[in-house]
């Protein structure tokens, strides 16, 4: 988000109020560091918890940009190596998920909701001009969703097994399905959809 995406939006409803920022960044730290003792310890795939942490940091930084309108040279570097860095991050995720399938491997759907959201992140830093109210109805819906399926506890344990299917490894993904593991993931799915919501109001949904 650069300073010119913000002097072109003047909305009458303030989208991100700075309490409204330091309670989402608050969410979102402590989601962070929920994922941290399992990179640290090595429970599960640390790659996966990685991809977790990155998003909830740029997502942080992105709510203190729209609140509190940093100087200019925090805007377009920051914006376009964020973008390139969630590039980077869904084409591993993406590689990780061909090569499982390519080895006809069962894996857990929380790497697919793992991709969608990185792939989610280099859009919301993608210049404005190129948003779609379309797209980002649909996202945020989606992340909606997605927070509600956390709290009911539905995709935690389910697998996905490619045809004819050959072996089946551990499920390397550590979430133990309690309350803090559904909480947390929730919270960074509702903070993902209030940002495209907020963001795309401002912005004025064009469809």
């Amino acid at each position: 988000m650069t300073m010119h995406h913000q002097e072109q939006m003047a909305p009458a409803f303030d989208w991100f109020p700075p309490w409204l920022t330091v309670i989402a960044s608050i969410l979102l730290l402590g989601a962070a560091l929920h994922h941290l003792p399992c990179v640290l310890h090595g429970h599960g795939n640390r790659w996966f918890h990685l991809g977790h942490i990155a998003m909830c940091a740029s997502m942080i930084y992105m709510y203190l940009i729209m609140s509190f309108r940093p100087p200019v040279s925090w805007g377009p570097d920051a914006r376009t190596a964020q973008m390139w860095f969630f590039t980077a991050t869904s084409a591993v995720v993406l590689a990780h998920l061909m090569v499982l399938i390519a080895r006809r491997r069962t894996f857990s759907l929380l790497w697919v909701l793992l991709l969608v959201q990185q792939v989610a992140m280099i859009y919301m830093w993608l210049p404005m001009r190129w948003w779609s109210g379309l797209l980002t109805t649909v996202v945020s819906v989606w992340f909606l969703v997605e927070a509600i399926g956390w709290l009911a506890d539905v995709f935690r344990g389910y697998r996905i097994t490619p045809a004819d299917s050959r072996t089946d490894v551990p499920d390397d993904v550590h979430m133990t399905g309690g309350w803090a593991d559904r909480l947390t993931m929730a919270s960074m799915a509702v903070a993902m959809a209030y940002m495209f919501v907020g963001m795309q109001a401002m912005a004025g949904f064009e469809f």
